[in-house]
C-alpha cells in the first residue's frame, strides 16, 4: 500500500511555505476561504498532471485559474496579487510505499516570468523525501526548475521529470499501479457530485 505522508506547497495561493505532515487519515476543517479547497486542489493538480477545473470542492462553477494560484490573486482593488515578478510554485506529494519500506515524491514546479504564461512541470523522485531545503535555498530563495534540478543532482537524488502532462497521468498511474482513468476520477470524487 502506498499512502500520502506528507504534501508540501510553497507560493500556492495564499500558502507561502506550508508543509503538512499526513498520519493515514485526516480531517480538514476551516472557516469559508481559510484554503481547504486549495489544499484539494494543489492536490489534483499534482495526481492529474494539471487536468484541473479549480475550485470545484467548493464551487460548481470553479472559475480559477493556474496563474491566480501562482501569484496569489487577492481580489482586492489596490493589490491584485500577492507575489509580482518571476514566480516558482512548488507542490509535492510525498508518499510512504509500504511493500518497499521507501518514500516517493510526486510533484510539480510551475515556473511564471513576469509578463509570461505559466511553464508546467511534473516530476517523480525516488527514496527521499521532500524537504523544504530542495525547495527553497539557504537564501530563503524558492528554487525555479533549474535551480531544483541542480540541487536534486548535487545531493544524487534519482528523479524523473514528465514529457508532457499526459506522461505526467502515466507516471503517476505506475507509482501506484492502476488504471489510467483514475485519473479522470479524482475531479469528478473531488466536486462532491457522484462520479
Amino acid at each position: 500500500m502506498k499512502r500520502l505522508t506528507k504534501i508540501l506547497l510553497i507560493n500556492w495561493h495564499m500558502f507561502t511555505r506550508t508543509e503538512i505532515e499526513v498520519d493515514r487519515n485526516v480531517l480538514v476543517t476551516g472557516h469559508n476561504g481559510a484554503g481547504k479547497s486549495t489544499l484539494l486542489d494543489a492536490i489534483q493538480y499534482v495526481l492529474t498532471g494539471g487536468r484541473t477545473k479549480f475550485n470545484l470542492a467548493a464551487n460548481e462553477d470553479g472559475a480559477r485559474r493556474l496563474e491566480g494560484y501562482v501569484r496569489g490573486k487577492l481580489g482586492i482593488e489596490s493589490k491584485e496579487y500577492l507575489r509580482e515578478g518571476d514566480v516558482s510554485t512548488h507542490i509535492a506529494l510525498q508518499f510512504y510505499d509500504e511493500e518497499s519500506n521507501d518514500s516517493f515524491v510526486l510533484g510539480s514546479i510551475i515556473d511564471l516570468p513576469e509578463g509570461g504564461r505559466c511553464i508546467e512541470h511534473f516530476y517523480v523522485f525516488y527514496r527521499s523525501e521532500a524537504l523544504m531545503d530542495l525547495y527553497v535555498s539557504g537564501k530563503n530563495e524558492v528554487r525555479s526548475k533549474r535551480a531544483f534540478e541542480n540541487e536534486l543532482r548535487h545531493r544524487k537524488i534519482k528523479y524523473d521529470f514528465a514529457q508532457n502532462k499526459t506522461d505526467a497521468r502515466r507516471r503517476v498511474t505506475t507509482a501506484f499501479g492502476l488504471n489510467s482513468k483514475y485519473t479522470e476520477l479524482i475531479p469528478k470524487a473531488l466536486a462532491f457530485r457522484p462520479i
